[in-house]
Formats: structure tokens, sequence, C-alpha cells
């Protein structure tokens, strides 16, 4: 008597969807609590035993690696390949140097490099904590004039 692997693992190599299978085993087993997780467990089962070459069913009706439009090259003439696999790598090294500009930008702001090594916050902080000890005048001077027009 088939169990509800063996008819979710059938109906899979039949090339249906998670959902028609489960709809499938439900149909077979109506008292089963399978959910779609489990079909998709069953397909990574049945994934490995196929390319382990266990299962003598693995023929046309098993599930395939989905292949992209980029990954079909046989009709392709090399020149076109070639120019394929060049865009990718420039495409690619572009992004990577996107990246790393952005994170030397954020280290830079980290770091306080944008204001001869100090971050606005904490000089504006640090300023007003020495004149607030030292004299209720000066303070109120810096209050007129802003702490950002004397050192630019």
């Amino acid at each position: 008597m088939p169990n509800i692997g063996d008819v979710a693992q059938d109906a899979l190599v039949a090339g249906a969807s998670d959902e028609v299978a489960l709809a499938t085993v439900l149909e077979e087993f109506p008292d089963a609590k399978t959910k779609v997780a489990s079909i998709k467990w069953y397909r990574s089962q049945l994934r490995r035993q196929v390319k382990a070459g266990d299962r003598e069913t693995a023929g046309e009706g098993a599930p395939q690696r989905r292949t992209g439009i980029a990954r079909d090259r046989s009709g392709m003439t090399p020149q076109l390949a070639a120019d394929l696999k060049e865009n990718a790598r420039r495409r690619r090294d572009e992004l990577h140097a996107e990246r790393m500009r952005r994170q030397e930008e954020r280290l830079d702001v980290v770091k306080g490099k944008a204001n001869r090594g100090w971050r606005k916050r904490t000089l504006n902080h640090y300023v007003r904590r020495v004149l607030s000890l030292s004299g209720a005048e000066r303070l109120a001077f810096f209050e007129v004039h802003p702490l950002k027009d004397i050192f630019e």
C-alpha cells in the first residue's frame, strides 16, 4: 500500500506543481495533515535521489533544473556567448565597485573624516561641555553664534 511520500513523489515525477501534488495526496489520504512544506521536502528528497541516481524513474518526468535564457547557449554563436560573459563580468565589476564606494562613504561618516576627525555632534557636545564648566557667559556667546560658523 502506498504511503503519503510515495504518492507525493509520484505526482512530482509526473510533473505536477506543489499545490497539485498536495491535492493529490489529500485526495488519497483525506485525514492527512500534510502541507505544502511537506511537498517541498519531498521534492527536495526527489532531487537528491535523482542526483545520486537512486531513483529508476529519473527520466523525462523527473523535475529538471530550470535553465534561464543566458544558460542555454546551444543556439548562440561563440561571439555572442563571449559578449554575454563579458557583459555579465563588467556588470558584476560595476556593482562591486559601487558597493565598495558606498562602504567607503559609510566608513568616512563613521570615522568622521568629513569634519577633520570629529563628528559634528561630538564636537558640539564637547565644546558645550567645556564652556558650561568654564562659565555661562561664554556659553551665551555660542548660543548666539552657532558652532558651525566658528569651525568652518
